[in-house]
């Protein structure tokens, strides 16, 4: 591709307002657990459904969200489903993260630290408690909402249906999900995140990844990262580490930073 065109990784994406639909492809992506281990979604391919549950240890249904989450974890084989709680507020580090993990008996359950708040953006995440059931392999959303029906308002209600569950259920059956679209109901808990950026990714972060940095981040260049791992690095930290050039007698470093 000659590099005046815009290859379609740099483009900008097409935004469902609201976050992503069942049926659209979900965003790779790595993050670091309260444990201190890292995981990487398009990694779990001998998974068959990966299950993403955003939590706000603030949450005053944090105990019955809890709960929840362990039935979940218990009712498949961990072989076959992946659980992963998401902490994406502004005040979560991951040492809050291990605390609630204890204090709720989830120790074994990933709690991931979305620290740049990129994957809780990415998804149109808002609320605690909101889930988000993949296939693993195709990586598409099969079912986005609440955990359960209890109402997010009472922290004393109790759930009469699973609905992530059911969603996996189905899944693993490769039936189709007879509600893949639950809407938060009111009251529900609102993870701690910043305001939206004014910042438009077509017109402005796009012509400066074309101008510094399509040439080495595309395939046979000097960079090993890809233009789409780019963009999640610059936007987190607006600048892109040193690569080493693929050559026998130096060692050149990228210099597309975009600060």
């Amino acid at each position: 591709m000659p590099h005046g065109a815009i290859p379609p990784e740099v483009r900008s994406q097409p935004v469902t307002a609201g976050g992503l639909a069942p049926g659209e492809t979900v965003p790779n992506f790595r993050l670091v657990d309260h444990t201190g281990r890292a995981h990487e979604l398009y990694y779990e391919v001998k998974r068959k459904v990966i299950v993403l549950i955003f939590t706000e240890p603030g949450d005053p249904s944090a105990l019955r969200t809890a709960r929840a989450v362990r039935r979940l974890r218990d009712a498949f084989p961990a072989a076959d489903v992946a659980v992963w709680q998401i902490g994406s507020g502004q005040r979560i580090d991951r040492s809050l993260l291990a605390a609630a993990q204890a204090t709720y008996a989830l120790e074994d359950v990933p709690a991931l630290h979305d620290g740049a708040q990129l994957v809780a953006m990415e998804l149109g995440a808002a609320a605690s408690g909101e889930t988000f059931v993949l296939d693993a392999g195709a990586w598409t959303l099969a079912y986005r909402g609440p955990l359960t029906d209890a109402d997010p308002a009472n922290p004393l209600d109790q759930p009469r249906r699973a609905y992530a569950e059911e969603a996996v259920t189905a899944r693993l059956a490769r039936t189709a999900i007879a509600t893949p679209r639950v809407a938060d109901r009111a009251g529900a808990w609102p993870l701690d995140l910043p305001p939206a950026p004014g910042i438009d990714y077509a017109t402005q972060i796009a012509p400066i990844i074309q101008k510094r940095c399509v040439e080495c981040h595309a395939p046979g260049g000097i960079a090993p990262r890809r233009v789409h791992e780019l963009r999640r690095r610059v936007e987190s930290s607006g600048q892109s580490p040193p690569s080493p050039a693929r050559t026998e007698d130096a060692a050149v470093g990228c210099g597309c930073a975009v600060r």
